[in-house]
């Protein structure tokens, strides 16, 4: 296909990056090797590589985004922008108006 811009993504090599990342940060962090930032971001890091590779697609199972729609998506980046952000607390009431009225308008399958 002539626009397929798919990145094939290597999942051994996410998990391995993940464990190194992990083993790397605890030896620097709980070693007392460095008091600055590098322990706790090496850490940081591994977990967002160990988060990626539990949601890579394996040969029995799709990835963990393939089914999600833009609908979802936006619904999800608007509750943690309301749960992250102070000056917009006042989503999280509306989104839960609107979950509960969503639920209620959706269409039904026939019996």
């Amino acid at each position: 296909m002539a626009g397929d811009n798919r990145i094939a993504i290597n999942r051994l090599l996410v998990g391995t990056l993940a464990l190194a990342f992990l083993v790397a940060g605890g030896i620097v962090y709980l070693g007392g090797i460095s008091t600055g930032f590098l322990g706790p971001s090496l850490l940081r890091i591994g977990i967002v590589l160990a988060a990626l590779w539990l949601a890579l697609p394996t040969r029995t199972r799709e990835a963990a985004w393939a089914r999600v729609s833009p609908m979802g998506l936006l619904c999800l980046l608007a509750a943690v922008l309301a749960l992250t952000a102070p000056r917009f607390r006042i989503l999280v009431p509306i989104l839960i108006v609107l979950a509960i009225v969503g639920f209620v308008l959706k269409p039904r399958r026939g019996r």
